[in-house]
């Protein structure tokens, strides 16, 4: 028998003497080692595992495959985050991260723990009860005796008072530090006496707002319950942020804990949401969830990300059906022009509702050109009526360097756009200011663009304005007044005549005013510089006033019935000799006899046309 058989042999004849186990590794070692064959990858374990009983192997399936929870949470710099993304967590593995591991074993090892004792039918369940027996801990103390120092209606007017100047929203969304002084004041003023939680826990709690949705700290919050009455949540999930994802539960829709919070704060009036996704499935549950309040009276949804479908968002609020519901707002990052007729009609018959309102929201350093604010309103009173459009705003960005018909998408080629511009009552253009360096003075200049470029953007949309009775101008640059004559050019034989009213905020001149007192002392050239822009400014300002009278009454505005014009105060003060005395910049001093000296050639041309003419001045124009 050759060599190797009889060694094969004596070999078998051992393995019959091993233990089973042995005889397993032994067989392994023999077996030729290919890795495609695992189950599994080297570098990333898994598979399937199965204990000697069941409870082991459920208890382990919580943790795989296994999750660090520090995954993420560390600040990175833009380059790290360039050079090394972070995958978003999958949250929908379902695994517990293996930190927790040791502490839920000790609660189930408490003798004092029975899992048949548990009636928490969800985590949001959970901790809204929570917050409710933290509420009903406070109430044992605002029911002790009062404060007989202090009288009670004294500190319930400053809270009056306090809750019309602080605004807990803004506070939040723009961190201003006088504002968090407020509320960290407020929070002190709870533990002053038992008898003042009550009445600052009102104030404090009467607006909800949250950066990470319907989150747990907020359900168990005590702070919030029946006297609660705006609710503000961002769904804004950051994969480079573990704690904000865990906060919204990406893997769950927009409806999760939302149900909850709403069954605890019933009488929330207002509700204003800022979602990531607004398709069909994800309006649903955040619709079906607010048809628990019973007093909802106004509702906002904003589109953060992406085009905001109109019709589908109108289409859930239709279904819902909210009988209560007065305001509607939908908010968005860019809006397409769309037939809105349809699904304006079919929320007809929700019996409360009067108003409908599409507001653009500005991010970042986004610059928008076009439709930005549209409303239509109805009186719900009178029975079968249906909403009619009010307002159409416009913005336009008339110092861009880029063909002008290929941004703005202008009505001739959209037909939702023509439809909003036929049937407004309101037209508002808004001017967005050209912005440049100065590299002489590294200070910012506006510059004012050509009458002939005004024009040429916003008649393509007054010429369809076909139903407008307010023309509104805001932003408007008082040096371009020859704009309405160039308009008028363009339209031919089809003047604005059902324009009854009439409103300019007119703006300055190429540099602001604040811009002048910078550099009055910097050298003569920039001191001759400015004063020759006052000069002109002063130069400008009756001119203008002439051509704008040539426009009212006939020309492009031949059904004017009212005008009003509005400006900047400081900006009087450089264009009118009259407006810079010291007597003059006093706030409030500038009566109707001041504002009858402004404007000569517009007054004496609306007194000849019975046309009601004001001027207004103001601090700011917004």
């Amino acid at each position: 028998m050759p060599r190797v058989a009889r060694f094969a042999s004596s070999k078998q004849a051992s393995k019959a003497q091993q233990h089973p186990m042995t005889m397993a590794i032994d067989q392994a070692e023999q077996m030729e080692y290919n890795p495609a064959d695992l189950p599994f990858k080297l570098d990333t374990p898994g598979g399937p595992v199965r204990f000697e009983n069941a409870s082991d192997t459920i208890f382990a399936s919580l943790f795989l495959p296994a999750f660090n929870l520090q995954r993420g949470t560390l600040p990175r710099t833009e380059l790290e985050m360039e050079m090394n993304p972070v995958k978003p967590i999958d949250f929908d593995s379902k695994s517990v991260p293996w930190q927790f591991c040791d502490r839920i074993l000790s609660t189930l090892r408490d003798p004092n723990f029975n899992p048949g004792e548990i009636t928490f039918e969800s985590c949001g369940d959970m901790f809204c009860r929570v917050g409710e027996k933290r509420q009903d801990m406070w109430s044992v103390v605002e029911g002790r005796p009062t404060c007989s120092t202090f009288p009670m209606v004294i500190l319930d007017e400053v809270l009056d008072v306090l809750a019309k100047e602080i605004d807990i929203v803004y506070i939040f969304q723009n961190r201003r530090y006088e504002g968090l002084s407020w509320i960290n004041t407020l929070q002190n003023m709870t533990l002053v006496h038992s008898s003042w939680h009550a009445s600052v826990k009102r104030l404090l709690g009467h607006t909800v707002y949250s950066s990470s949705g319907p989150a747990p700290t907020i359900l168990q919050n005590p702070i919030f319950g029946g006297w609660t009455r705006d609710l503000h949540l961002t769904y804004n999930s950051d994969p480079d942020n573990l704690f904000s994802n865990l906060s919204v539960a990406p893997n769950q829709p927009h409806g999760y804990f939302l149900n909850t919070l709403i069954a605890r704060l019933t009488n929330i009036r207002v509700v204003h949401l800022c979602l990531e996704k607004t398709s069909d499935t994800a309006l649903a549950p955040v619709c079906h969830a607010l048809l628990s309040l019973g007093s909802l009276e106004e509702v906002t949804l904003e589109a953060r990300y992406g085009t905001l479908s109109i019709p589908t968002t109108l289409t859930a609020i239709s279904k819902a059906s909210y009988p209560t519901l007065r305001v509607l707002c939908l908010q968005f990052g860019s809006i397409q022009h769309e037939d809105l007729s349809v699904a304006i009609r079919s929320l007809d018959h929700l019996k409360s509702l009067r108003a409908v309102l599409l507001q653009y929201i500005k991010y970042e350093f986004k610059r928008h050109m076009g439709t930005s604010n549209l409303s239509w309103s109805r009186d719900p009173s009178l029975s079968g009526s249906s909403f009619t459009m009010n307002d159409l705003r416009i913005n336009c960005d008339v110092g861009s360097g880029i063909n002008a018909r290929y941004m703005y998408s202008l009505p001739e080629t959209s037909e939702g756009a023509i439809q909003l511009l036929q049937h407004a009552k309101l037209i508002a253009f808004k001017f967005i200011e050209e912005v440049h360096e100065m590299e002489r003075f590294g200070r910012r200049e506006i510059r004012v663009p050509p009458s002939n470029k005004i024009s040429e953007i916003i008649t393509p949309w007054l010429a369809q304005c076909s139903s407008a009775r307010t023309l509104v101008f805001q932003k408007f640059p008082w040096t371009q007044v020859k704009t309405f004559e160039l308009i008028q050019e363009q339209l031919g034989a089809l003047p604005l005549i059902r324009i009854e009213e009439l409103v300019i905020e007119a703006t300055h001149l190429p540099l602001p005013p604040s811009y002048f007192t910078c550099f009055r002392d910097v050298n003569s050239d920039a001191a001759a510089r400015i004063e020759g822009m006052k000069q002109q400014a002063q130069t400008q300002f009756p001119l203008s006033d002439a051509e704008l009278a040539r426009m009212i009454g006939a020309g492009l505005f031949p059904g004017l019935r009212s005008l009003k014009v509005i400006f900047l105060e400081h900006w009087l003060e450089m264009c009118v000799e009259r407006f810079r005395s010291e007597g003059a910049r006093e706030r409030g001093r500038w009566g109707a006899e001041e504002r009858r000296t402004l404007l000569p050639h517009c007054r004496r041309r609306c007194s000849e046309r019975s046309i009601d003419l004001h001027v207004e001045i103001r601090w700011n124009i917004e």
